[in-house]
């Protein structure tokens, strides 16, 4: 599976998904997932769960479910 960074041409670097491949990124609680758009930004900062925006993801949608 590629990784949501190369998916997304992701360049933040300090993302903690960027330094490791040992699980997804909806898994993780802090990611850079805002910087990917301005759709996302809102997503991430309407929702009190990480999650619920995650499910609203083309990512997670294509990469969750397999």
């Amino acid at each position: 599976m590629e990784q949501c960074y190369e998916y997304f041409d992701c360049k933040k670097s300090d993302c903690d998904k960027y330094k490791n491949k040992d699980k997804p990124c909806w898994e993780y609680n802090i990611t850079s997932c805002k910087s990917h758009n301005d759709a996302m930004n809102f997503l991430c900062e309407s929702f009190d769960n990480k999650i619920d925006a995650c499910e609203l993801c083309w990512y997670y949608k294509h990469h969750a479910k397999t």
